[in-house]
């Protein structure tokens, strides 16, 4: 592994035949980032944490370099970056290909606290993956799920804090949620559009119809994009993520979409079913 600058020529490809001789390294050498010192520190003595980050480098997928941020090869933090950075220059240069610089900007917020709006199992969610949650003039973003637990309280918080700078992240942009006897509930999209009528900040979904989620599937699964199938009942999400991402897509008629809106579409869907019924039918035979 490399540190750049913090490495010897001769340390930054060392082979190191266990994980206790890599964490130690990284305590030694990780200076730049002290928040990575810290988790260090903190797992100092349990060994299958150490084991969880240090077993094998952050390895890419299909979607790119993705991973938990923290400290350890096996997660995504300034080193790792470097590294891969600093391989994929080596390959260009060797091989003699055309020098060109792709910039991107990484929406993720490291350490920023975080005003949720959302329900119970929303908040846990968030905290299972280590995202730090307040309520104060600190708080740098703003996260909106489907919250059946909505309040005005919440609303006027997360308008506060988007007044005041605060980014604004939201699961996805679906308008209303499904229920029976043709009702609906109001889902993400709906207070989202609230949210930005009241602060002028318009959110970023990360969500459908964003293609992270099929990329994540098939990096996880082994299997390519064009061999998944998305299933849902909403065009501008559940089929635009099959699409954005190179997917199959079935829509079913049996909730937010109807025919004429499917005759309307720019973009149509690969098959078009009365509901999920037909399509156990279709797989069945």
């Amino acid at each position: 592994m490399s540190f750049t600058t913090n490495f010897t020529a001769s340390e930054r490809y060392l082979p190191l035949s266990t994980n206790t001789e890599l964490f130690d390294l990284w305590r030694a050498r990780a200076v730049e980032d002290p928040d990575l010192l810290t988790e260090l520190d903190g797992i100092r003595s349990d060994a299958d944490a150490i084991n969880d980050r240090f077993y094998r480098d952050l390895a890419f997928g299909t979607g790119g370099l993705r991973g938990v941020i923290g400290a350890g090869s096996n997660r995504m933090n300034i080193y790792t970056i470097r590294r891969a950075t600093q391989g994929l220059a080596d390959y260009i240069n060797a091989a003699g290909l055309p020098k060109k610089v792709a910039i991107g900007h990484d929406s993720r917020h490291k350490g920023e606290l975080v005003y949720p709006v959302g329900t119970p199992a929303f908040l846990g969610e968030l905290e299972s993956y280590g995202v730090p949650l307040g309520d104060s003039e600190e708080v740098g973003v703003v996260c909106v799920g489907f919250d059946t637990t909505l309040t005005y309280e919440k609303l006027d918080k997360a308008v506060h804090y988007l007044r005041r700078g605060a980014a604004f992240v939201a699961a996805n942009p679906d308008w209303v949620c499904p229920m029976p006897a043709n009702e609906v509930l109001p889902d993400c999209g709906s207070i989202c559009a609230l949210l930005t009528a009241s602060s002028g900040v318009k959110p970023t979904y990360i969500g459908k119809p964003n293609r992270n989620m099929i990329d994540v599937i098939s990096e996880m699964t082994g299997i390519a994009n064009e061999h998944i199938c998305a299933v849902g009942d909403r065009l501008y999400t559940d089929i635009a993520v099959a699409q954005n991402a190179g997917a199959g897509s079935v829509l079913v008629l049996s909730g937010e979409t109807d025919q004429a809106m499917v005759d309307a579409a720019e973009r149509k869907p690969d098959l078009v079913l009365p509901s999920v019924k037909e399509l156990h039918e279709l797989l069945r035979g």
